[in-house]
This record gives C-alpha cells, structure tokens and sequence, in this order.
C-alpha cells in the first residue's frame, strides 16, 4: 500500500509537469479551472475489477477533461497497460460556493456527479439523476442520503 501512495505520488507530480510541457494547463488555470487539488491514486490490481466496475456511469461534464487528460498521459507513460476507472470507490474534492464563502468538500465520484446535476437543475427527481447518471436507483439512495443529512440538498418528499 505504502508503494502504490509512492508510485501515485510521482504519478501525480509527472501528470502535472506534463499538463505544463504540453500547454494543456496554463498558469492560472484557464484551460481548466475547475482542476482544483486533482490527484489520481493509482493501485496495482488486486480485487476481481469486473465486479466493481459501472461501465454505465455517465461522467460530469466538468470532470470529463481532466480524467481524459490523465488517460492520455498514462498511456503515453505506460504502453500496453489498462488503465481502469472505479467510479464507485473514488473519491474527489470539490469546491462549493455559499453566501460569498467557498468550501472544499472530500465526497465519492456519484455524490459529486449527482452534485454537480444542480448546477442545471433547481429540483431533480430520483429517477432523472438515475437517468442523466447511469447509477442505479439502490447506489443513487445510498449516495443521497449523506448529501441530505449534511444539507447539500433538500428532500420534498
């Protein structure tokens, strides 16, 4: 474990210099200013992927980028290796706006996709996230619920 932190480490100061050497960042963050704190852990293979995976999870539109960015990048580091994405046992920061303040909050990939839904939308019904998302309908309740409890969202029902 100990290793893969070391090896994510120098992936994610590789990731960055490269994002620099190809202009695809510049000094401030306009080509991506959402790119706020973006580290990738990577971790060798050790649980059977297939069972973990959601090949159906549709991406925010805000991460879409920098995780195609990364992709490019470790292909070009690693010829022949898989890279996987395990959108249900990641997680990421986000910053939030309220009242003049912003806050970084540390949630999972679907709270963060199912967030970011209300920057387009004032109310969303579960079965529209399930639909814009891809998760299923058991992972969007389970997901939802902390969101609720720590007042991101309001339930009406």
């Amino acid at each position: 474990m100990f290793q893969d932190m070391k090896i994510s480490d120098d992936l994610n100061v590789k990731f960055l210099e490269y994002l620099k050497s190809e202009s695809k960042l510049c000094v401030q963050n306009q080509t991506m200013p959402n790119l706020v704190g973006l580290d990738f852990n990577i971790h060798a293979n050790s649980w059977p992927i297939s069972q973990l995976m959601n090949n159906t999870f549709v991406i925010p539109q805000p991460m879409e980028k920098p995780l195609r960015l990364f992709e490019e990048f470790y292909n070009k580091q690693y010829n022949g290796r898989k890279l996987f994405w395990i959108y249900n046992l990641s997680n990421g920061e986000l910053r939030i706006s309220i009242l003049d303040r912003s806050y970084f909050v540390t949630m999972g990939t679907y709270q963060m996709a199912i967030l970011l839904l209300f920057n387009q939308h004032q109310h969303l019904k579960l079965n529209e996230i399930e639909e814009a998302t891809k998760i299923n309908m058991k992972e969007i309740e389970k997901q939802i619920l902390p969101l609720i409890e720590n007042k991101f969202l309001i339930s009406e029902s």
